[in-house]
């Protein structure tokens, strides 16, 4: 046997006896990874890949699912803008779960522009669904630094399950979504590589209300009659802008006076909106609103995502309107 055969054997022996070391090692000296098909973790995973490849995103969507699940990264890359656009929205989250997340992917990356994505609900108390996404940062918290002192192959195995092992899983994995009292439909629950979420772009309005509960707001435990607080969400953008980021603030179209089970809310729907656009502005931050291109049943997939041609339409505007508010990120 030649020496390239020797030394080829033995490299490959030596990676597999680290395999099999951190394997046995690893469980022993840091706590348990969350899995990696959390939509915080797919994303965190992402972004260290991206970041350590030097294809980092310069332009950041963050938010809940109205936003992205509207604002696709690809069609917004092609309105003239950079294509290093990417989509950290997590279904579900709040202000304080963003500024949350933004601790984890601020060690990774530093995106010139921060589209923050807002609408009323994120604006009252958490409710359950909130909960269970703060539950997933913060596992994402705890699993993200290494202890002091960490076994080797301890470290090496984390760093490779939380980065490396999540490559290649941006593809698409059809499920059937569904809550007590709401009619199971088929979804598409894996986001793509720039982390856009196709989840409901195929669903009509009148098959996807079928899937909710009666009472929304009680299942999902929040208070639609709470005062609404713009607060927490204009501080946060205030940070982004110290740390030397371009913040925009994104209001993503709703439909929340199609389905009765939201019906109360969408009351104060563009009231709240409109008080947020006005303010943002007054405080010397840019405003895209997305809302007067999104005004029709056949736009919307149910009362907080819109249906792809939809999608296309706002990507295209938003991309267009960072070509005018952004000329630090155009192509």
């Amino acid at each position: 046997m030649g020496l390239r055969s020797v030394g080829a054997v033995a490299a490959v022996g030596a990676a597999m006896a680290a395999e099999v070391a951190a394997r046995r090692l690893g469980p022993r000296f840091l706590p348990a990874l969350p899995p990696g098909e959390t939509e915080a973790a797919f994303k965190l995973g992402r972004l260290r890949e991206l970041a350590r490849s030097g294809q980092a995103p310069r332009v950041l969507i963050i938010g809940a699912s109205p936003t992205g699940t509207s604002l696709d990264p690809a069609v917004i890359a092609s309105r003239g803008v950079t294509d290093r656009v990417y989509s950290a929205c997590l279904t579900g989250a709040t202000v304080p779960v963003l500024r949350r997340w933004r601790e984890l992917w601020k060690q990774e990356v530093a995106p010139e522009v921060i589209l923050v994505g807002a609408q009323p609900l994120m604006f009252v108390a958490s409710g359950r669904f909130s909960e269970k996404v703060t539950a997933g940062v913060t596992a994402l918290e705890g699993s993200y630094v290494a202890p002091p002192g960490a076994h080797p192959l301890a470290t090496w195995r984390w760093r490779r399950e939380l980065a490396g092992a999540l490559r290649g899983r941006g593809g698409s994995e059809r499920y059937a979504g569904s809550v007590p009292g709401g009619q199971v439909r088929s979804l598409v629950r894996r986001p793509r590589p720039d982390g856009f979420l196709e989840a409901f772009l195929d669903v009509p309005l009148a098959e996807g209300l079928k899937t909710f509960p009666d009472n929304w707001f009680e299942y999902m435990g929040i208070d639609p009659y709470a005062p609404t607080d713009l607060e927490p969400y204009l501080p946060f953008l205030a940070e982004l802008r110290a740390a030397g980021t371009h913040p925009i603030v994104l209001i993503p179209p709703l439909r929340l006076s199609a389905s009765p089970s939201t019906a109360v809310e969408g009351e104060l729907e563009n009231t709240v909106s409109d008080q947020l656009h006005k303010t943002a502005k007054e405080r010397g931050f840019d405003v895209i609103d997305l809302r007067p291109l999104v005004n029709d049943d056949d736009d919307f997939s149910d009362m907080f995502h819109v249906r792809r041609a939809a999608s296309k339409r706002v990507s295209e505007a938003c991309g267009d309107a960072l070509v005018r508010l952004a000329p630090e990120v155009r192509a």
